[in-house]
């Protein structure tokens, strides 16, 4: 079973660019098991934005095995979480997703999840907690 979960770093010294590159790499690494993979979480506000977001997304598509995937606490917004769910139709097994502690997807990003969600027929479950997506959302 092949699984990546960032670590989180502990050293004051190193600069939020840093952290985003150790990760950067340490995904792309882990992105060459493609078929392997089956769990992939990105965390960290440090790690990912919106573009970012769509950057790791696009990536699924490589990744027919994945089941689970999460950005949490990722600092994504609308944008990242409207990339997100266009990439739901290419990530064909996945059962799990985990969209925690993004505070910036707002209702705008949760109606984009919301209608992809016809387009993942595996997908059993959405972690929504610790987001400010409102009664709109």
């Amino acid at each position: 079973m092949a699984h990546y979960w960032p670590e989180d770093s502990d050293s004051a010294d190193e600069s939020a660019e840093d952290t985003a590159a150790t990760a950067a790499e340490g995904m792309r690494r882990r992105l060459q098991e493609g078929p392997a993979l089956q769990f992939l979480y990105v965390r960290g506000e440090d790690i990912v934005d919106d573009a970012g977001a769509a950057a790791v997304v696009r990536e699924l598509r490589r990744l027919p095995g994945l089941q689970s995937f999460g950005l949490v606490k990722s600092g994504i917004g609308a944008a990242g979480a409207a990339a997100v769910a266009r990439e739901l139709r290419n990530a064909l097994n996945l059962q799990i997703l985990f969209l925690d502690g993004n505070r910036n997807i707002g209702a705008a990003g949760m109606e984009a999840v919301a209608r992809e969600l016809r387009h993942a027929p595996s997908l059993q479950t959405l972690h929504l907690r610790h987001n400010d997506i409102g009664d709109a959302g």
